[in-house]
Protein backbone atom coordinates (compact mmCIF):
# COMPACT_ATOMS: atom_id res chain seq x y z
CA UNK A 1 0.00 0.00 0.00
CA UNK A 2 1.33 3.50 -1.10
CA UNK A 3 1.22 5.91 1.88
CA UNK A 4 -0.20 9.42 2.09
CA UNK A 5 2.74 11.95 1.08
CA UNK A 6 0.87 14.99 1.20
CA UNK A 7 2.09 15.39 3.93
CA UNK A 8 6.09 14.47 4.20
CA UNK A 9 7.22 15.87 7.40
CA UNK A 10 5.45 12.50 8.86
CA UNK A 11 8.36 10.34 7.21
CA UNK A 12 11.87 9.78 8.19
CA UNK A 13 14.81 9.83 6.46
CA UNK A 14 17.19 6.51 6.54
CA UNK A 15 20.13 8.81 8.90
CA UNK A 16 16.99 9.86 10.79
CA UNK A 17 15.57 6.55 11.57
CA UNK A 18 19.42 4.96 12.23
CA UNK A 19 20.02 7.65 14.83
CA UNK A 20 16.46 7.34 16.48
CA UNK A 21 17.41 3.98 17.49
CA UNK A 22 20.51 3.53 17.76
CA UNK A 23 21.43 1.05 14.38
CA UNK A 24 23.50 1.37 11.18
CA UNK A 25 21.87 2.47 8.08
CA UNK A 26 23.16 -0.83 6.60
CA UNK A 27 21.07 -2.57 9.27
CA UNK A 28 17.95 -0.91 8.28
CA UNK A 29 18.88 -1.40 4.22
CA UNK A 30 18.89 -5.17 5.36
CA UNK A 31 15.92 -5.18 7.31
CA UNK A 32 14.04 -3.90 4.21
CA UNK A 33 15.96 -6.44 1.85
CA UNK A 34 14.59 -9.24 3.50
CA UNK A 35 11.44 -7.81 3.94
CA UNK A 36 10.87 -7.12 7.53
CA UNK A 37 9.97 -3.17 6.33
CA UNK A 38 9.54 -1.32 3.47
CA UNK A 39 10.83 2.45 2.72
CA UNK A 40 9.70 4.67 0.36
CA UNK A 41 11.61 7.18 -2.25
CA UNK A 42 10.32 10.77 -1.83
CA UNK A 43 13.45 13.21 -1.91
CA UNK A 44 15.55 12.86 -4.77
CA UNK A 45 15.35 8.99 -4.14
CA UNK A 46 16.25 9.02 -0.60
CA UNK A 47 14.60 6.48 1.28
CA UNK A 48 12.37 7.53 3.63
CA UNK A 49 9.85 5.81 6.65
CA UNK A 50 6.48 6.27 7.35
CA UNK A 51 4.72 6.29 10.47
CA UNK A 52 3.56 2.72 10.19
CA UNK A 53 7.46 1.36 9.51
CA UNK A 54 9.12 3.28 12.36
CA UNK A 55 6.34 1.97 14.82
CA UNK A 56 7.88 -1.82 13.47
CA UNK A 57 11.08 -0.71 12.99
CA UNK A 58 11.14 0.28 16.91
CA UNK A 59 9.97 -3.32 17.88
CA UNK A 60 12.50 -4.51 16.27
CA UNK A 61 15.24 -2.62 17.76
CA UNK A 62 13.98 -3.66 21.24
CA UNK A 63 13.49 -7.09 20.28
CA UNK A 64 17.28 -7.06 19.06
CA UNK A 65 18.19 -4.89 22.81
CA UNK A 66 16.39 -8.40 24.05
CA UNK A 67 18.72 -10.36 22.30
CA UNK A 68 15.55 -12.20 20.19
CA UNK A 69 15.98 -13.46 16.66
CA UNK A 70 14.35 -12.08 14.23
Amino acid sequence: MTPDVSSTDMFLSISAMAARLGVSQRALRHYEAVGLIQSYRLYKSARSYDPETVDRLTVIALLRKADVPI
